[in-house]
């Protein structure tokens, strides 16, 4: 989580509405974590998807599938799927 955290960038909602957040959601994490910069509010929406999922439905192999959906090949090469 913390290699797509650092790495994403800027497209971190489109990975979010990808992974089945609503664009209120988004919206409160980014609120929420505004002041602890970019990496961190990543990293938050990764283990809130984490949380949602469970550990048997959670897979980096669906992030890196929704991370190739919006043109993050550079993030999936960094992980080790």
């Amino acid at each position: 989580m913390r290699i797509i955290a650092r790495h994403l960038g800027k497209p971190w909602m489109e990975l979010g509405r990808q992974l089945g957040f609503s664009a209120g959601e988004l919206e409160a994490l980014e609120s929420d974590f505004r002041s602890h910069g970019h990496v961190e509010t990543v990293y938050q929406l990764l283990l809130k998807w984490k949380q949602k999922m469970g550990k048997r439905n959670c897979r980096v192999g669906t992030v890196a599938e929704k991370l190739i959906r919006i043109g993050k090949t550079d993030v999936v090469a960094m992980l080790k799927v």
